[in-house]
């Protein structure tokens, strides 16, 4: 499995340059590497992914790729998700990442659901239920037009850190596994967790200029 990126790196967002005074004229903007990998269709989510891709892999250093496109990197005790989906007819950049699988389903995990999902100003949690448990995730999604290696950065970023914080406080209210235990527990029975990419259909994708 690939090394958990700098928990400081990933989270590292730029600041806002100061505004200059009335009376000075606004200084020119340079250029940036993630204007020239812009998407070349928006609407587009066959033009988009391989934007998205690179643009991890470029501050990442390793992700993998199931054969859906769908990427994904471990990072700390969770597993991180990006995805270039349609939506109406454009399409949508959604970063999740499990917060715990196999989380008993009933009224204390809606009761909590309902009362957290709007607790953070970037993202929300949600559930995938089965028969009798559920997956927990926290996710964030935001319009392939804005796509820049900025704000991917930054909601990458937010994703993994929130995901890592939270899942020790679900599993020890809830009950449930970390992404980290699942995945652990699943390569012990050779078998895939929670959607976490394994097998043949992976690739490690190896690229320079790391955080």
């Amino acid at each position: 499995m690939a090394e958990s990126p700098d928990p400081q790196a990933l989270a590292k967002v730029q600041e806002e340059p100061t505004p200059p005074r009335p009376d000075e004229p606004a200084p020119a903007q340079p250029a940036t590497a993630a204007a020239t990998i812009a998407p070349p269709n928006a609407l587009d989510p066959a033009s988009v992914q391989p934007v998205v891709q690179r643009m991890l892999a470029t501050f990442l250093g390793t992700i993998q790729v199931d054969g859906e496109g769908t990427m994904t990197f471990a990072y700390e005790s969770t597993r991180v998700f990006v995805e270039v989906r349609p939506w109406e007819d454009a399409s949508v950049v959604s970063v999740w990442a499990p917060v715990a699988y196999e989380v008993p389903n009933g009224p204390t995990l809606y009761e909590w659901i309902a009362k957290q999902s709007d607790r953070w100003a970037f993202g929300h949690v949600g559930l995938a239920e089965f028969p009798t448990t559920a997956t927990v995730m926290f996710r964030r999604t935001f319009p392939a037009e804005f796509l820049t290696e900025e704000h991917l950065r930054h909601t990458v970023g937010i994703v993994a850190t929130t995901a890592d914080g939270l899942d020790d406080e679900i599993v020890h209210t809830l009950g449930g596994k970390r992404a980290k235990d699942a995945e652990g527990t699943s390569a012990a029975a050779g078998e895939t967790s929670g959607g976490a990419p394994a097998g043949d259909d992976d690739l490690d994708q190896e690229a320079p200029g790391y955080l």
